[in-house]
């Protein structure tokens, strides 16, 4: 009970962190760059975000996959999942940004009120893959359930997003968001990398082994609810601010 209490306890203060940090830098991008500029970065942002209920392909299937495997000590069939999903994901998001540029003009008067340009698409196109591994870190952290270590990466992400997005805004504008959301994502996924390694916690494989077919299937299948449902909900969300 008392770990239980703790662990909510850190979720939750990770979680007002996070706010705090993104309300904080929205209103300091409107005071730098202005309405229209900090309009720029939402749509962008909503973009990425939506993109993100997408990609990884079975994001909560994994977790729940993972958290199983972790307690019977299953590690090398831990290792060969993330390895089966991630390379199929990087693949998908690719795909994504390669949709993205050909259809960067289409895009560009239906959500961005042809208010994009083409170092826009550069970044969102940058930042899915990136969004992708940062992802995959996520659920590995969840699915082992290191709580305190999941908690302090989301935290460390939060500060730091916000101390790389406002000097850049400072000194280039609308350029400067567009290219901290990319570098925020690399940071993120290098504090990520470096948390993993301080812990021991990287996976280390004996031997390789298949991923069963009733695995992928169960990772798919836990996926899906929850996948239609955050998507439908982002994807209202888009509809209604661009209307």
């Amino acid at each position: 009970m008392i770990d239980l209490l703790r662990a909510t306890t850190r979720v939750s203060f990770s979680m007002v962190t996070t706010m705090i940090s993104s309300i904080a830098k929205n209103k300091l991008l409107a005071i730098i760059i202005g309405p229209v500029g900090l309009g720029v970065y939402s749509q962008v942002q909503s973009v990425l975000t939506l993109l993100s209920t997408v990609l990884p392909v079975g994001s909560l299937g994994m977790v729940n996959s993972i958290s199983s495997l972790h307690q019977k000590e299953s590690y090398n069939q831990i290792a060969s999942l993330l390895r089966f999903f991630f390379i199929r994901n990087i693949v998908l998001s690719l795909l994504v940004c390669l949709l993205i540029f050909v259809f960067s003009d289409f895009l560009s008067g239906i959500l961005f009120r042809d208010l994009i340009i083409n170092s826009v698409i550069l970044s969102i196109c940058i930042a899915v893959p990136l969004n992708v591994i940062f992802n995959f870190i996520e659920i590995y952290l969840k699915g082992i359930r290191r709580i305190e270590l999941y908690v302090s990466f989301s935290i460390l992400n939060s500060v730091f997003s916000l101390l790389i997005t406002i000097p850049l805004v400072v000194f280039y504008g609308i350029s400067g968001v567009l290219l901290a959301i990319p570098l925020t994502f690399i940071f993120g996924i290098s504090v990520g990398v470096y948390i993993i390694s301080k812990n021991n916690l990287v996976l280390k494989q004996s031997d390789k082994e298949e991923v069963s077919k009733d695995l992928i299937r169960n990772v798919y299948v836990m996926g899906l609810g929850g996948f239609l449902t955050m998507f439908m909900q982002h994807l209202s969300l888009l509809i209604i601010l661009y209307l």
